[in-house]
């Protein structure tokens, strides 16, 4: 209930894509699991609510640095 009322928006998204959609962005740039990705978004969730053009870039700066996962 408390990110409710922190990040209204999770409840105006449809989650489940927004979810998905992510989870497939950090596959393609730089193979990391969906079990992985949930992990990092259990402590941040209000990601999900984030522009996913935005997310895609932000995974293409890092993608260009050469950032890993190990």
């Amino acid at each position: 209930m408390k990110l409710i009322f922190e990040c209204p928006r999770l409840l105006s998204k449809d989650l489940e894509l927004q979810i998905g959609n992510i989870q497939q962005s950090f596959n393609l740039y730089h193979k990391i699991t969906k079990d992985e990705v949930n992990d990092i978004f259990k402590a941040f969730p209000y990601l999900y609510c984030c522009d996913l053009l935005k997310v895609n870039q932000f995974m293409g700066q890092f993608r260009k640095y050469r950032f890993t996962k190990e």
